[in-house]
């Protein structure tokens, strides 16, 4: 039940711009893996402690490997979502009003 729930908001609220949804989740985890790789750094210069010593980083660099691809996952689908709007003869958006100008007619 939860899952088609999920299903639902992503079709009603991503459906037409599906990168808005991947392309914010591979920039999370592309800056949860900056800030992993940060306090590694500082644990390493100051601390004196093994950056491999510990599993962050490994567990930044796969965080930061998931939001690349996450984020060609989100190009991808967009891509997809004009390809079946143009083979529908479908427009991808709809300008309901034009404010501040006047109408020409041709």
């Amino acid at each position: 039940v939860l899952l088609d729930l999920f299903t639902v908001k992503f079709l009603l609220s991503y459906s037409a711009k599906p990168i808005y949804l991947f392309g914010g989740a591979g920039i999370g985890l592309m800056l949860i893996s900056t800030l992993t790789l940060v306090t590694l750094m500082i644990r390493r210069v100051f601390f004196d402690i093994s950056v491999l010593a510990s599993p962050f980083f490994q567990m930044s660099v796969m965080f930061f490997v998931l939001g690349f691809q996450s984020i060609l996952m989100g190009l991808i689908a967009e891509l997809l979502v004009r390809t079946y709007h143009e083979s529908q003869q479908k427009p991808t958006y709809r300008v309901r009003a034009v404010l501040g100008k006047k109408s020409r007619s041709r």
